[in-house]
């Protein structure tokens, strides 16, 4: 099956979409190694034998999509283990038992669609697998009726997330010791250990200081010739970042709220007439004020390192440049009839949010000339 997908030139190819399944499996066949203990384990657990498999994701976690002998499906889901490396390890294994626990709390605080935690063992989970699509595969073949119920339920979904409560501190969701009770914060846990913390930040000025740190880190493993480049790039933004907080000052702008940090259209599943029927993965979720917490659905992303001027050559959209513009629109308007502080956040941290998607980005950028260029035409 191939799906559209446009270049930063505004061009469409037809391509194949990330693969459903990495590596199937079924009964009477050898099972690859790797997995050959989370068989026996989910096995033990569930009191029934596995017929079949199929690998649904390999890079943060190994997903499969497991069938039982009783005809039940579920997702399980096995961290990574890095043994030999205890900050990949640390990383890991707190990134895997805070995801656990918060899924429990969202089941029992919200009424977002989530996956039920079956049973958790050393390093997997075992999930409830979810009805639906994921929007990836889906999002083409939605009618505008379908794709206009979607971007509806979708914002019922951020604003729910937004209203969730939270301890006004920045980091990543954390609970106490065998306790789901109370959503707290913790130290930021990013999608690599280079972007997490071990500290969780009082205020905004804390937390882009730490960004910015972050950042500066990458200029070690550049050319000599690019790390002047782009330490005057970092610099640059340095300065910009201080006067766009001397014009968010405002409480409500300010205040921390709760933010699923990786809602793109691989984590949303969906029906034929537009229904989200779960939010998937939330891992990677922060604790952070709402101005950079509310944005537009991630695959309609045109500013920042997702602008096409500046953005990777091997970045691609889901959507045409015209139809990124109206959805966004749409999107937009729907959030100022519904919710003015979270259209307030929306449009004022625009910039703001820019800024952080290019110090939290990882693509190849040396000397940062990319993210320079954006600086000065953006932010000048």
């Amino acid at each position: 099956m191939l799906i559209p997908y446009w270049n930063r030139s505004g061009e469409v190819h037809q391509l194949e979409p990330c693969p459903s399944s990495f590596q199937d499996w079924a009964q009477g066949e050898e099972a690859p190694p790797h997995q050959r203990a989370l068989h026996d384990a989910v096995q033990d657990i569930t009191n029934h034998t596995i017929v079949r498999t199929s690998c649904r994701a390999m890079d943060m976690n190994m997903t499969l999509d497991a069938t039982l002998d009783d005809g039940r499906s579920f997702i399980v889901r096995q961290r990574h283990t890095y043994p030999s490396d205890p900050v990949l390890e640390g990383w890991s294994h707190a990134k895997f038992r805070n995801e656990v626990r918060l899924l429990r709390w969202l089941k029992e605080n919200s009424t977002l669609p989530v996956p039920t935690v079956i049973a958790v063992g050393s390093d997997f989970m075992i999930l409830e697998k979810m009805p639906g699509s994921t929007v990836t595969l889906e999002w083409h073949f939605l009618s505008d009726k379908a794709k206009a119920h979607f971007l509806t339920m979708y914002l019922d979904a951020v604003i729910e997330i937004f209203h969730l409560p939270a301890i006004q501190r920045i980091g990543s969701a954390s609970f106490e010791p065998d306790s789901i009770d109370t959503l707290s914060v913790g130290p930021r846990i990013a999608p690599s250990p280079s972007y997490s913390s071990s500290q969780v930040f009082d205020n905004i000025t804390e937390y882009l200081i730490f960004l910015i740190s972050a950042k500066r880190q990458a200029i070690t493993d550049m050319e000599v010739e690019d790390q002047e480049r782009a330490g005057e790039a970092l610099s640059f933004i340095e300065e910009k970042i201080t006067i766009l907080l001397k014009n968010i000052d405002d409480p409500s702008l300010l205040r921390c709220v709760f933010t699923h940090a990786d809602l793109h259209t691989y984590n949303i599943l969906v029906t034929q007439d537009g229904n989200i029927t779960a939010i998937l993965d939330w891992e990677i979720n922060y604790v952070q004020p709402a101005v950079l917490a509310v944005d537009y659905p991630g695959w309609l992303l045109d500013k920042g390192p997702f602008d096409p001027q500046f953005s990777s050559k091997d970045y691609w959209w889901d959507e045409s440049p015209t139809e990124r513009r109206r959805l966004s629109l749409e999107f937009e308007q729907s959030i100022q009839e519904r919710d003015s502080v979270l259209h307030r956040c929306l449009v004022e941290g625009r910039d703001l949010r820019a800024v952080v998607a290019w110090l939290t980005d990882t693509s190849l950028d040396p000397g940062f000339d990319r993210m320079r260029a954006w600086a000065y035409a953006a932010l000048n």
